[in-house]
């Protein structure tokens, strides 16, 4: 066995990769846990307050997030931060909407799912609406889902193309 196998072999051991052979000279290395350690950690960087690059205050309390994170899970907050400076942390105040019902928007993007009282789940569900949060707004997701299928299957030729030739 030569180093290169061993040192695949330790990241498959240690760190649960899948490695693909596509072709003589390429290797395909994937970790099998990226999406639910990439869950945890920004999960923690929320919690902690850790990387935020823009601040949110609602009825006077602040929040600090991630623009990345919101704009990636709502058309509104893309298009609002699309005009903001990268230079500078941003302080963005949000009206007509409870710290509570926001904070729950918040973990929502975060985590995918929220535990809410049966009392608060129409301000929830409009607040959602608001601020076009993708999977419980009328937002469709079509367009996204289109785009992630369209990778995959150039991802699917290539791959299949090596293989062929």
């Amino acid at each position: 066995m030569n180093n290169i196998q061993k040192i695949l072999l330790f990241l498959i051991i240690i760190f649960e990769f899948k490695i693909n052979k596509m072709d003589v000279e390429k290797l395909n290395i994937k970790w099998n846990k990226h999406y639910p350690i990439s869950y945890f950690m920004f999960c923690d960087f929320l919690e902690n307050n850790l990387f935020t690059d823009i601040i949110l205050i609602v009825e006077g309390k602040c929040i600090q997030t991630h623009k990345i994170i919101l704009s990636a899970c709502s058309p509104y907050f893309m298009n609002l931060f699309k005009t903001y400076n990268d230079d500078i942390k941003p302080i963005v105040c949000i009206l007509e909407i409870s710290f509570e019902i926001f904070e729950l928007l918040i973990k929502y993007i975060y985590t995918g799912e929220i535990i809410v009282d049966k009392q608060k789940l129409t301000q929830f569900i409009n607040a959602a609406e608001k601020f076009q949060i993708l999977g419980i707004s009328k937002q469709p997701t079509d367009i996204i889902e289109t785009e992630i299928q369209k990778r995959n299957f150039v991802n699917t030729i290539q791959i299949s193309d090596k293989k062929n030739k």
